[in-house]
C-alpha cells in the first residue's frame, strides 16, 4: 500500500477526498445489515451482540458490541457467491473492548471449504497470526495479504480490518462467509468483547485488492457509484468534467479552485471554514485571504467557565532575540511593517507607524506596571493607582473643569493631595470662579485693602489668598 494510499484511507476527510478525485471506482457491498450485527442476517455462535452500544467512526451511535462469552464464539454472515475466479475482501471495522485481539475471516465453501484468516492485536494494529486452508491443508501464511488500517476518532482507535480470498471456479457452487471472533486467537482461546461496525464484502479485480470507502448496507447490498462520496462522509460528490458537485453545490474546475471541507461534512466553495474546536495546522505555510476584513466572534454561554479568548501562541526557543512572534503590515503593496511583536513580548512601531500618533487607543483598563505597582488609565475615564492589588485612589472628572481626588470610583472626591507646594495662579477679583464650590480657593491680584475674614473687594492692588464660604469670596491670607 502507498504511502499516499494509506494516508487517503485513513480518515473519513481522506476517504472523501480520494473519492472526489476520482481515486475510487464503483463497488457494490453485498454484506447486509453492515452497521447491525444483532440482525438475524448475522449468524451467532456463542456471541452476544448490543447493538448501537457506542459511537462508530462516522459519528454515529451505532456501533455494537461483540461478547464471546464461549472461547471460539463467532458471528457471520453468508451469502451466495458466482463462480468467477475474482477476489473478494470481507473489510469490518473493529476497537477493543475487554479484549484486545480478534480474529477476522473469510470463508468459500463449495467443493471443499477455502479460509483465509488473520489474527489481529486491536492495541496496536499487528497482525499476529495468519492461516490459509484449502482441501484441509493449513499454512501459515496468505496467498494474498490482509490489510489493517488505523482511524484514530479523537482519543478512540479503530482498525479496518481487511481479509481478501479468490474463489477457485472448479470447486462448484459456492457460499462465502464473513467471520468475526471476539477475543479468539488461533489456538481458539478467549473471551471477552471487541467492538464491530461497517461490515462490507467486496468484489476487487485491482491488486494490491485494498477495502474501498465503507458502503452502508441495511436489507439489500448497496452500490457506490464511481467518484461519489459515500452518504457517511458529508453527501454525494460526482465529478463532472472538470468541476465538482457536491449535492447542490457546484466547485468550478480550475487552476485556482479550492474546496472546503467543515468536519460535519459539508463542503462548500465560499471562503468560509465552519470549524468546531479541533486544532488547524499550518506548517512552514501562509493563510491568504482578501476582499474581506477577517472577524473573530467568540461566542461565551457557559457560566461560571474560564475562557481563554483568542490565544495566539508561539514556541520558540531557537531562534534569535529579535525574531518577530507578531506583525502587522499595511500600506498600499501590503509591505510596509505597521507593528511588530518580538519574541521577548517587546512591541515595536516601526516605518509610517507611530503610536503616538493616533487619535485614540481604545482598551478596557490600560496600565502601566512595575514590579509591585500600577499607574491606569481606566476605561470610566479615572487615572489612578494601584498598589499590588487594591485600588485604593484615583483621579476622575466631577463636573466641567473640576477634578476629584477620590478612592477608586468615577466622580469620588473622598481623598487628599499631599504636596510640597501648590500654586495658585492669580485672577482679578472680577474673574473669580463665578459659579463656586462651597471650600473653593483661589488667588486675586486686585483686592483693595484686605483684611482677613472680611469679603474681598476690588478696586486695589494688593494680592490676597480668597475662599468662597458658600455664601461670598472671603479673604484668608494676606
Amino acid at each position: 500500500m502507498s504511502g499516499l494510499t494509506s494516508l487517503l484511507k485513513l480518515s473519513p476527510i481522506g476517504a472523501a477526498i480520494t473519492n472526489l478525485f476520482g481515486a475510487e471506482s464503483a463497488a457494490t457491498n453485498i454484506c447486509l445489515q453492515s452497521a447491525t450485527f444483532s440482525n438475524a442476517s448475522w449468524t451467532k455462535n456463542s456471541v452476544t451482540v448490543t447493538a448501537n452500544s457506542t459511537l462508530a467512526p462516522n459519528g454515529v451511535t451505532e456501533a455494537d458490541t461483540l461478547d464471546a462469552t464461549v472461547a471460539g464464539g463467532d458471528a457471520n454472515f453468508a451469502v451466495n457467491t458466482a463462480i468467477d475466479g475474482l477476489v473478494r475482501v470481507f473489510s469490518v471495522y473493529l476497537r477493543a473492548g475487554t479484549s484486545s485481539i480478534a480474529t477476522v475471516s473469510l470463508q468459500q465453501s463449495g467443493g471443499s471449504v477455502i479460509i483465509a484468516a488473520v489474527n489481529v492485536n486491536l492495541l496496536n494494529g499487528l497482525v499476529t497470526g495468519e492461516q490459509y486452508s484449502d482441501l484441509g491443508v493449513t499454512t501459515g501464511n496468505l496467498l494474498i495479504p490482509a490489510s489493517v488500517e488505523s482511524i484514530l476518532i479523537g482519543a478512540v482507535q479503530w482498525f479496518r480490518v481487511g481479509i481478501p480470498l479468490r474463489n477457485i471456479a472448479a470447486r462448484g457452487s459456492i457460499t462465502t462467509t464473513c467471520v468475526v471472533n471476539p477475543a479468539r486467537n488461533f489456538g481458539g482461546t478467549g473471551t471477552g468483547t471487541v467492538i464491530a461496525w461497517g461490515a462490507q464484502l467486496e468484489t476487487l479485480t485491482i491488486s494490491p485488492f485494498l477495502p474501498t470507502s465503507q458502503i452502508p448496507t441495511t436489507t439489500v447490498p448497496v452500490t457506490r457509484t464511481a467518484g461519489v462520496l459515500p452518504a457517511w462522509l458529508g453527501g454525494t460528490g460526482v465529478l463532472t468534467g472538470t468541476d465538482i458537485v457536491i449535492g447542490t453545490t457546484v466547485v468550478t474546475g480550475g487552476a485556482t479552485t479550492q474546496v472546503l471541507f467543515n468536519l460535519a461534512g459539508v463542503v462548500s466553495s465560499s471562503a468560509n471554514l465552519t470549524f468546531n474546536g479541533q486544532t488547524l495546522a499550518v506548517a512552514q505555510g501562509t493563510i491568504t485571504t482578501a476582499l474581506s476584513p477577517q472577524t473573530w466572534t467568540e461566542t461565551r454561554n457557559a457560566a461560571g467557565v474560564t475562557f481563554p479568548g483568542l490565544k495566539y501562541t508561539i514556541t520558540d526557543t531557537a531562534s534569535a532575540a529579535g525574531s518577530f512572534a507578531l506583525q502587522f503590515f499595511g500600506g498600499a503593496a501590503g509591505t510596509t511593517n505597521l507593528l511588530s511583536v518580538d519574541k521577548g513580548g517587546n512591541l515595536t512601531a516601526v516605518g509610517s507607524a507611530n503610536i503616538s500618533g493616533y487619535a485614540s487607543v481604545t482598551v478596557s483598563d490600560y496600565f502601566l506596571s512595575t514590579s509591585n505597582a500600577r499607574c491606569f488609565l481606566r476605561a470610566n475615564g479615572t487615572v489612578g493607582y494601584v498598589a499590588g492589588v487594591t485600588n485604593d485612589v484615583n483621579l476622575s472628572r466631577i463636573s466641567a473643569g473640576l477634578w476629584g481626588a477620590g478612592t477608586g470610583t468615577a466622580g469620588s472626591f473622598a481623598g487628599g493631595l499631599k504636596l510640597t507646594s501648590a500654586i495658585a495662579a492669580g485672577v482679578t477679583v472680577a474673574n473669580l470662579n463665578g459659579t463656586p464650590t462651597t471650600g473653593e480657593i483661589q488667588s486675586v491680584t486686585d483686592s483693595l485693602a484686605p483684611v482677613v475674614g472680611a469679603a474681598v473687594a476690588a478696586g486695589g492692588a494688593a494680592k490676597a489668598l480668597v475662599w468662597y464660604n458658600g455664601a461670598q469670596w472671603t479673604v484668608i491670607g494676606v
